[in-house]
């Protein structure tokens, strides 16, 4: 006999028949599941499950080196000659490029029905070097030729006024009182620039060679960063002393044709200040991490030797000693006892500690145990 068949019917009372029913809703279940799950080989969902899981990866191992990354000296260094390129990237090319774009209405060769010149407005973009002008468009409103505008007044571009010593009136009043202000923030800021490049330089020698260098380029970033400030208020408030009454409504209430924009070489100018004070800081923090020890950063900050020394001349002589606040020291009873307590004892402790509380404890225990001089 062959093997028995089972159907699987409405009504199944063997058992072989209710394993079948169950077979059968199983695969009812997994039919009606199957649409809801997407498959990455089916042509109809084109949702980028790769990409996703590429773009995933990456951001953890982005996070992972931000997390795992230890602001050791390397670290610092690598993080200030980066933000150091950077501020004088963006501070190079604003000084090719204009600052500020005026709008400034001139008369053209045309005429309107009662026979009067008409006037339209024109760009002018201002920069250390040149200025230049191109004619507005959209101008249907005020019934004019605009082939024309473009045929008798092109884009043209000429040299600032102080290197040529030419009259530019007619070229464009405002733009050029505007352009004639702008030599003191351009002497301000190719200075900052130099600074700024110096100091990247100083850096990467400090750094090779372990020297002051690193402090030295903390110096020019802070000059160069004092210089384009400078430049930069300068140049705001040689825009804003022309422009403003000339944006003011006329008297019979009409609105100004006049209006003025910096361009992207000013914001450019503006935020590459803040990867400067950062070096700043870096550099500081990079030279100083090289002198561990309290005794040997005494022996580079101005004056600080001689405080101390002034400091344990007066605790062995016996005399009170005062703190900067004008209060004797015996006054702060706890924290003398405090540190007794720590196995730090004498009267040339308080004294130190209270004048100099950064370089406490590791200074007066070298102090105390004659380990180290810290006077001549």
């Amino acid at each position: 006999m062959g093997p028995r068949v089972i159907e699987c019917g409405k009504w199944a009372k063997e058992p072989g028949q209710k394993l079948c029913l169950a077979h059968r809703r199983d695969s009812m279940k997994r039919d009606i599941e199957q649409p809801l799950t997407p498959r990455r080989e089916s042509s109809c969902s084109a949702f980028p499950f790769d990409q996703l899981q590429q773009r995933q990866e990456f951001s953890n191992r982005i996070a992972d080196v931000l997390i795992n990354t230890k602001c050791d000296r390397r670290a610092k260094f690598t993080m200030s000659l980066t933000l150091g390129l950077l501020a004088a990237i963006m501070q190079i090319p604003p000084i090719f490029l204009h600052w500020v774009t005026i709008r400034e209405p001139k008369p053209i060769n045309q005429t309107n029905e009662k026979g009067e010149q008409l006037e339209v407005p024109f760009f002018f973009e201002v920069g250390y070097f040149a200025m230049c002008r191109y004619p507005a468009s959209n101008l249907s409103e005020l019934n004019v030729d605009e082939s024309r505008i473009v045929a008798d007044y092109p884009e043209i571009c000429v040299v600032n006024p102080y290197f040529t010593g030419d009259d530019l009136s007619d070229f464009s009043f405002a733009s050029n009182v505007v352009n004639g202000r702008l030599a003191i923030p351009g002497l301000l800021h190719l200075p900052g620039v130099v600074l700024c490049s110096l100091a990247v330089i100083f850096s990467i020698w400090g750094e090779v060679r372990v020297s002051n260098r690193t402090l030295h380029a903390a110096v020019l970033y802070v000059l160069g960063g004092l210089c384009l400030f400078g430049a930069l208020l300068q140049v705001i408030a040689a825009v804003d002393d022309e422009m403003t009454p000339r944006m003011k409504p006329n008297a019979a209430g009409d609105p100004s044709h006049f209006t003025y924009t910096y361009s992207k070489s000013f914001l450019s100018a503006s935020l590459s200040f803040l990867p400067l004070q950062i070096c700043v800081y870096l550099q500081t923090a990079s030279f100083f991490s090289r002198f561990p020890q309290p005794l040997d950063k005494a022996g580079i900050v101005p004056g600080l030797r001689e405080m101390i020394n002034e400091v344990i001349d007066r605790t062995r002589k016996g005399g009170p000693v005062h703190s900067n606040s004008g209060a004797p020291l015996s006054a702060n009873s706890h924290r003398r006892e405090s540190r007794c307590s720590l196995g730090y004892s004498g009267p040339a402790f308080g004294a130190i500690q209270q004048e100099v509380p950064r370089l406490a404890p590791p200074l007066t225990e070298n102090v105390h145990r004659g380990s180290i001089q810290v006077y001549i």
